[in-house]
């Protein structure tokens, strides 16, 4: 039995990135094939809808406005292409998460596998840094530790699930020493989008499960939220709150919506 009610009225097809912007009291999330950004009002409802000529897939923000991942590559809050995709078509930007001193964790998927990337300034200008992490198939799960000393990152290909963390080094953003952390095999569903809360949890979408769950620090199970959608994508925490996003199914009516359940 779930209690999760739905936020809004926007339904998305592939509903993803869920991101909570404490100012607005809005949740900014994507909907990948419907080519859309949604900003939802948690109190209210309330939704404004952008309409892309291309599929937007992560969001981030460094303080300045949204940085939004898109098949035409990452752009910023002004409409500029601050990075291209750097695979080849068919491939795409997939997950993403923001990092330290204005830093944007990126992965990609296509062709060339998964791989992990990241967006930072160099003086005024971006840059890209390529191929950080590779040899992944879906890689999902972006997120940072509260005292930034950790990165997490998944794989959400069915023969690689797995959820992993590197050394962080909150002063570069500079990763190292992969290590597992947890090993969803056989536990719950394929790791999908991720987050963590102030306490350092690591709650990740447990795709084709149908819930979401909380992983201690230490990598062992604290809580398990059902959902009434079988395939959650990312959740966020705002307020009391996790908030969380899905694929639409044809046979699941609240599958597509921004999901909501009180903590």
């Amino acid at each position: 039995m779930s209690d999760a009610v739905p936020v809004g009225r926007y339904r998305a097809v592939l509903g993803e990135s869920t991101l909570w912007l404490p100012e607005r009291k809005c949740i900014a999330w994507v909907d990948i094939e419907g080519r859309a950004t949604i900003l939802t009002d948690v109190e209210t409802g309330e939704e404004q809808i952008n309409k892309l000529p291309d599929r937007p897939t992560a969001l981030a923000d460094l303080g300045s406005g949204l940085l939004v991942a898109r098949d035409c590559g990452i752009v910023g809050p002004d409409g500029t292409i601050l990075a291209a995709n750097p695979q080849r078509p068919p491939g795409r930007f997939n997950d993403g998460t923001a990092g330290i001193g204005g830093q944007f964790w990126i992965s990609t998927i296509g062709p060339e596998g998964g791989r992990l990337h990241r967006l930072g300034r160099d003086g005024q200008a971006w840059h890209l840094r390529r191929d950080l992490v590779t040899g992944l198939g879906t890689p999902n799960g972006l997120a940072l530790s509260p005292d930034g000393q950790w990165l997490y990152l998944s794989d959400s290909r069915a023969e690689r699930q797995g959820i992993w963390r590197f050394a962080h080094d909150p002063r570069t953003g500079d990763i190292t020493d992969r290590q597992p952390f947890f090993e969803t095999a056989g536990h719950t569903g394929r790791p999908d989008g991720a987050t963590t809360d102030t306490a350092g949890n690591y709650w990740f979408a447990g795709m084709d499960a149908g819930e979401v769950v909380c992983l201690s620090p230490s990598g062992d199970i604290l809580r398990r939220v059902p959902l009434p959608v079988s395939k959650p994508t990312r959740p966020a925490l705002a307020s009391g709150r996790l908030f969380v996003t899905s694929i639409r199914m044809p046979d699941e009516p609240l599958s597509g919506r921004l999901l909501a359940v009180t903590l």
